[in-house]
């Protein structure tokens, strides 16, 4: 199955950061374990110094969780660290949920938090009322309890505006084509009918609702009955277990 990747610009801001990043891992000889990055764990084997594991693609990293160990930084020619790769992006549907202190990384603790916002319209999300989630600026609070998604339209719920910003939140992953001049960050946009299963050694259960639990495992059992005739042999078993219900 192909997959179209649109490759968007980045904004200078986002280049500045990029490049900024570089130039401190490049600095520090070793970087730290990548975050998110696909395809180390289920590669398997111990690669050559300097080479990535067999079977994982250029750049593969290691996922959130994953015990630290002393792969070589897969690097450019000039010595600089190579991003290139298939990346998992850091998908969260409520952006306000299990907000945390981005310099503590401990729950963010406010004034009235937790509690109902009335007179509101229900959240975009479906599990009803809005409560006060986020420490708002009053000008902030004004707004979310005017935003009405039926009335004026749920540019959320329809992934607008689209770009870097929505992208790279986006349940697809994203791809990186380093290169020592240059730097492409590719994404999957405007994909609404795209059927691929969605990693489950990337998945903790414990982390889902039972309503998440039932929409993931009603998605694989789609997947299986569309794209499943269309494969045979080993391709086929391979989305068979994929597909797998997954359980507590």
């Amino acid at each position: 199955m192909r997959i179209r990747m649109n490759s968007i610009i980045t904004a200078s801001a986002v280049f500045a950061i990029v490049t900024a990043t570089l130039f401190a891992v490049g600095q520090g000889a070793q970087a730290p374990a990548a975050g998110g990055r696909g395809g180390a764990a289920a590669a398997g084997g111990q690669a050559p110094a300097g080479q990535p594991a067999a079977g994982a693609p250029r750049g593969a990293g290691r996922g959130r969780g994953a015990a630290p160990d002393d792969t070589p930084v897969p690097r450019l020619s000039n010595g600089k660290p190579d991003l290139s790769g298939h990346w998992n992006e850091p998908y969260t549907a409520n952006m306000a949920q299990n907000a945390v202190d981005p310099t503590t990384r401990m729950p963010l603790t406010f004034p009235r938090k937790g509690e109902a916002l009335t007179g509101t319209p229900d959240s975009a999300t479906g599990r009803g009322g809005r409560t006060y989630d986020l420490p708002y600026t009053e000008l902030g609070l004004k707004r979310w309890k005017e935003y009405d998604p039926v009335k004026n339209g749920d540019y959320t719920g329809n992934c607008l505006p689209f770009g870097m910003s929505r992208n790279i939140n986006s349940p697809h992953g994203s791809q990186f084509v380093h290169h020592v001049d240059a730097l492409a960050m590719l994404w999957e946009q405007n994909t609404w009918f795209t059927f691929v299963p969605i990693e489950p050694k990337l998945i903790d259960v414990a982390l889902l609702s039972g309503a998440e639990l039932d929409w993931l495992n009603d998605y694989h059992a789609e997947v299986l009955a569309k794209i499943g005739p269309q494969l045979e042999g080993e391709d086929k078993e391979w989305l068979e277990r994929q597909c797998a219900p997954l359980g507590r």
